[in-house]
């Protein structure tokens, strides 16, 4: 992102980390977005990421999460989707809905 400082990311079992930088050098990882399985029909023990992607979209950095309840067929359960953030930190990030993006609680 052009006129902003760096932002590096890592992505982990549907859990977005974002690293701590000092000089130039990576110092340590927080923990600024996991996907809510609790919104699934599914308890969250039974539930598996199955994919997750992140990417910058020239004005946001977007990541996807996938679901997948154990022994189910099919795509993605409840409690994965499409979140948005224009810094990536912990708070601010936003969900698609069906109306629209709904600004999460901090993580």
């Amino acid at each position: 992102m052009q006129g902003h400082d760096q932002m590096i990311f890592g992505l982990n079992d549907c859990i977005v980390y974002k690293a701590q930088t000092a000089h130039d050098d990576i110092v340590g990882w927080s923990v600024v977005l996991a996907s809510d399985w609790g919104q699934s029909s599914y308890p969250k023990w039974e539930t598996v990421c199955t994919s997750e992607h992140i990417r910058y979209n020239g004005k946001y950095v977007v990541v996807d999460f996938c679901a997948q309840a154990i022994g189910a067929g099919g795509g993605c359960a409840g409690g994965d989707g499409t979140y948005r953030s224009h810094t990536g930190n912990a708070q601010g990030w936003q969900i698609r809905a069906d109306k629209g993006w709904i600004t999460l609680p901090k993580y």
